[in-house]
């Protein structure tokens, strides 16, 4: 039921015990009738649905000879309250002996997502839009694919507006997309890094290959769901026992494929003592960082460079979980022999569209890597990284009020103790001064 367009007049009119008649009339205003009609092209008031469910007055012969040429049936009903649905040939029929007959009413409500950036997406079209218009899909079942692919159209269609081709971004990525990866993580983990600490790869697998020939090892660990996609000779070298051997002139990489449990991982490492090692953390040891923490233990005193993948286990969210690697990185600094790999692998809108990140503290690493993306992949896809640069824009310029460092969130709960302490000292000297004086 539609009541006044106004408001404000509804809520000076209606009260909590108003009656279903007065509601009812009240619907049937008149003050601004034609009002909606004009604006939306139906009416719909109460009394213009009642009306509209009769078929009395609706001619129907024609949908009578539809039938007739075609196997189409509609649907009447025997009154107003009838509920066996009969054809428009026996409705025409029954309607011309004196009968009463009604058709069912279907009321749609349809609301425009974000209409300023589809306002945006549809202006930038405006040239070329029957061109584009097959290809343009902005139904959505899902509200949270509509909130990720809306903001990215958009931002799109402004970039594309003023120039018709991608500006240069230096190898290591967009300087605005790591910052954004940057600031996420500085917000909501509470990790202080910046662009510098921030190289982008198109994806992770790439990220772990370039990796890999970048320190060329003679012997790597690799877990063994991040080995797909590495070369087939990597996998099949058998050139263990001239790992000690100097003057050898063969350069193949030899990798072991490891479990991802730490304590598997961990004694392979201290076994076959690799010169590179490349795994994730299971499900069961994400949560707290203690498997994280052995692995760079034994990494560092085998001398091996650990890459440690965390692509599973991070959430693009407002309300991102308990994540054991980003929990150690917001205490302390990581090692110069680690990088963390990370794939943004769980796109629902796009799940063909990956970027990955490697986060580095050792300024050597950086470049390093930032030479071999440009060397072997060429410049990260821009379009990847606004993608999901929206995402991160979004998600930093939703802040949550009581989000706090854990070190400010310790700070502030010594002061309150301390506070505590001296109130209760005050309170039991008072309360001894007052008995001293009874």
């Amino acid at each position: 039921m539609i009541l006044n367009p106004n408001p404000d007049a509804m809520t000076k009119m209606i009260t909590e015990n108003a009656s279903e008649e007065f509601l009812h009339s009240l619907s049937n205003y008149c003050a601004l009738q034609g009002f909606v009609e004009d604006q939306f092209g139906l009416g719909l008031i109460a009394r213009a649905v009642e009306e509209g469910i009769s078929a009395g007055d609706t001619d129907i012969a024609a949908l009578v000879e539809i039938e007739k040429n075609s196997p189409h049936r509609f649907e009447f009903f025997m009154g107003l309250s009838g509920d066996q649905p009969i054809c428009a040939r026996t409705a025409w029929a029954y309607g011309k002996s004196g009968g009463s007959i009604s058709h069912a009413l279907s009321v749609y409500s349809c609301q425009l997502r974000q209409p300023n950036q589809v306002k945006v997406i549809f202006e930038f079209l405006k040239n070329g839009f029957q061109e584009s218009s097959s290809s343009l899909d902005l139904s959505f079942e899902d509200d949270s694919v509509a909130d990720e692919k809306i903001p990215f159209l958009a931002y799109l269609a402004s970039i594309l507006k003023d120039d018709s081709y991608f500006p240069y971004e230096p190898p290591a990525g967009s300087k605005r997309f790591r910052n954004l990866i940057a600031g996420f993580l500085k917000t909501y983990h509470h990790i202080p890094l910046t662009a510098s600490n921030v190289v982008i790869f198109p994806s992770r697998n790439a990220a772990i290959e370039n990796a890999l020939r970048l320190f060329s090892p003679r012997l790597a660990i690799v877990d063994e769901h991040l080995t797909r996609h590495l070369p087939r000779q990597w996998l099949t070298s058998l050139a263990l026992e001239n790992m000690g051997t100097v003057d050898s002139l063969d350069d193949t990489i030899t990798v072991i494929e490891a479990p991802r449990q730490s304590d598997l991982m961990i004694e392979l490492i201290k076994k076959l003592k690799p010169q590179v090692v490349v795994t994730g953390i299971a499900i069961f040891e994400a949560v707290t960082s203690s498997a994280f923490v052995h692995l760079l233990d034994t990494t560092r005193d085998v001398g091996s460079r650990l890459f440690l993948d965390m692509s599973d286990h991070f959430e693009l969210s407002s309300l991102p979980g308990s994540n054991g690697v980003l929990k150690y990185l917001s205490g302390s600094p990581l090692p110069s022999h680690v990088a963390i790999i990370c794939g943004l692998v769980k796109n629902k809108v796009y799940p063909d569209l990956e970027v990955a990140f490697v986060i580095s503290e050792e300024e050597s690493l950086f470049n390093a890597l930032s030479k071999t993306v440009e060397l072997l992949e060429g410049n990260t896809a821009l379009i990847s990284q606004y993608y999901y640069g929206c995402i991160f824009h979004e998600l930093l310029a939703f802040q949550l009020a009581c989000r706090r460092a854990p070190s400010e969130v310790a700070y502030h709960t010594k002061i309150w103790h301390a506070v505590n302490t001296m109130l209760h000292e005050m309170l039991h000297e008072m309360l001894q001064h007052v008995l001293q004086q009874l």
